[in-house]
């Protein structure tokens, strides 16, 4: 029998901060992005999906951090409702 206060362990998959990284950073680019889906937040999303332009004027999708994420932390997307939002700044 377990109490039912006991703490629940599970796996979970995602890609997590190594070490604290400021804002603004980016953390992958679509040239590099890692094989894996980021968790989805709607209270504290840590990080945006952006476009960016290289230095031949061509542009690219990058996942920039939004906010300071400390070591540990689950990279986290805003969640969204609309699942033709492409998460991209205006």
């Amino acid at each position: 029998d377990v109490p039912d206060d006991a703490p629940t362990l599970g796996n979970l998959d995602g890609t997590y901060a190594a070490e604290d990284i400021e804002s603004d950073t980016v953390l992958f680019t679509e040239h590099g992005m890692p094989d894996c889906e980021l968790h989805r937040s709607k209270d504290d999303p840590n990080c945006r999906l952006v476009e960016l332009e290289d230095e031949s004027g061509d542009s690219y999708m990058a996942i920039v951090s939004s906010r300071v994420i400390k070591a540990g932390e689950f990279f986290t997307l805003e969640d969204s409702d609309d699942e033709d939002d492409s998460g991209l700044d205006p």
